[in-house]
This record gives structure tokens, sequence and C-alpha cells, in this order.
């Protein structure tokens, strides 16, 4: 990582779209070496820790050249920085990277012409399409909290005749709730966090699917994603953790199938003289969540 950081210089700007792919194969590579530990995952996240110990002051130059990058500029290496910095992601979790790149979605103004530069909200974007191997407990902890602030927003907004802000922070909130099927892409502790106090999560996430029809696809495809990567294990993380994760999706199976079927009788209820191709999306996703459940 040491040997990259000069390559990120100002001198070099006009070079990024060259040299951030070389960067990203960095992370890339301290990925597959991640994925291919055999161990705990308080070991893994041991491990994880270390190596973002070294690559912390170049996960920052990445994040400092987001936040300063123009409009005329992202048109240059803008896909490349944002695939870098999932590569990153991916390496080192979401909850390291996040330490630099933190998410500032509730204390920047939505009318700022920057908000999406001040309030990082670009970050969520790269988040759902890099998680992976990673702890479903920080979704609970910082994002669940996140989006019932943004929900209340939404409703202060609404009540003040507000409408377009409401919609902003309602569209927001579905960004967020759009990296949660990226938790579940080998979760390191599927057990400890669904199970927990009872079953707290995943009561919530039942809640969602019940009464919260716009957010319903991120939970399907959640569970949909921990079930397919406990049948078939992409990696020897995954290989490891097998079995505990069957014996969770067996216990969960009893608290939740009467639940998800209840949701699929009142989505069809609901599919009655609306379009069709969105209503079969979601029962196909519904139908895939519990099929990998059962």
């Amino acid at each position: 990582p040491e040997l990259c950081r000069p390559l990120l210089g100002y001198e070099a700007k006009g070079a990024w779209r060259h040299v951030l792919p070389v960067v990203s194969s960095v992370f890339g590579g301290i990925d597959l070496i991640r994925a291919s530990r055999l161990g705990p995952e308080a070991d893994i996240a041991a491990w994880t820790g270390a190596r973002f110990a070294k690559c912390r002051e170049l996960v920052e130059q990445l994040v400092q050249a987001r936040d300063k990058a123009r409009g005329g500029e992202l048109n240059v290496f803008g896909e490349e920085l944002a695939e870098c910095l999932g590569a990153a992601v991916a390496a080192l979790g979401p909850d390291n990277v996040l330490q630099i790149a933190e998410l500032r979605l509730l204390e920047t103004p939505l009318s700022d012409t920057s908000f999406e530069q001040l309030s990082r909200s670009w970050m969520l974007l790269v988040l759902r399409s890099s998680c992976r191997r990673t702890f479903l407990a920080f979704f609970v902890a910082k994002f669940l909290p996140l989006a019932s602030a943004l929900k209340a927003r939404a409703g202060q907004a609404d009540s003040a005749g507000q409408s377009i802000m409401a919609k902003k922070y309602m569209t927001l909130l579905e960004q967020v709730w759009a990296t949660l099927p990226a938790f579940f892409d080998e979760p390191l502790d599927l057990n400890a966090a669904l199970l927990a106090e009872g079953g707290r999560f995943a009561k919530q996430l039942v809640t969602v699917l019940l009464n919260e029809p716009e957010l319903r696809e991120y939970v399907w495809a959640g569970f949909a994603r921990a079930c397919e990567c406990t049948r078939n294990p992409p990696s020897n993380v995954s290989k490891v953790m097998q079995q505990s994760n069957r014996t969770c999706l067996s216990t969960l199976a009893g608290r939740v199938l009467p639940e998800m079927f209840n949701t699929y009788l009142k989505m069809h209820a609901e599919s009655v003289g609306q379009d069709i191709a969105r209503f079969s999306h979601g029962r196909k996703m519904a139908f895939e969540a519990v099929q990998g459940v059962v």
C-alpha cells in the first residue's frame, strides 16, 4: 500500500485513470487472501484490522480525492475511483472504511448544492455493490438507527408541507436499506446477528416485509443471498461457517416463515390493478427467499 501512495499525488492526477485500477488490484489481492482465511470470525476481524492499519493512509487519500473531485474530473476518473473505493470496502470491511469516509447524511442540509459531496451519500452506492464477508451487526448498529432517523426526517418534512424534501429523505432511506443484501453476502456473524436478543433483528426484518412495501425487495434479497451463500459457500470463510449458518437458518425458519407467507399473500392482494411487471419481480424475489429459508 505504501508504494501506491505517491501515485495518487496531485502531480500524478492526469494519470489517475490508469493508476486507480492498479490500486484496486492491491486491495483485490488483500481480499483474496482474506477470503482464504480458515479461522473464526474474531481471527478474521483481527487480521482485517491489521491490514487496515497498513492501508489507512492510502484509503484516506482515496476518500480525500473523492471529496475534492469536481464534476469534470469525475467524468475522467470517477468510475475508476468508485471501483477502487469499492475494492477497499471489500478487502477491509465497511466498518473500517467508514471510519474515514464517515457518512454525513443527517448533518448536511438537503438544500446544499454540494449535498452528495459533503454528505458522502455516494458512499451508499459503493457499499451496495462492494460489501461482502463482513458483519451484519455493523448494519444493525450503524444503518438501522440512520434509517430510522431518515424516516423521522421524512415524516417531519411531510407534516410541514415540504413534500419534495420528504421524498428526498425517503430516497436516502431506500439507499440505506439497499445496502442490506450486500451485508448478507457471506456474513461473518449470521447466527449472532439474527438470533441475538431473542431474534430481535430478524423480527425487525419481518416487520419491514409486512409493513413497508417500498423496502421489501432488499429484505427478500438479503435472505435469499444468505441462503445461497450457505448452500453453496463461495469461499473458505463461508465453508468454515456453513454448518453454523445452516443451524441458524433452520432455527429462523420456524419463526419467520409464517410471516413470509403472509407477506407473499399481502403482495398478491396489493398487486391487483397495479403494474404487473413490478409486482411479478417482487413475488419472484419473495419466492426465492422463502424457498431458500425452507
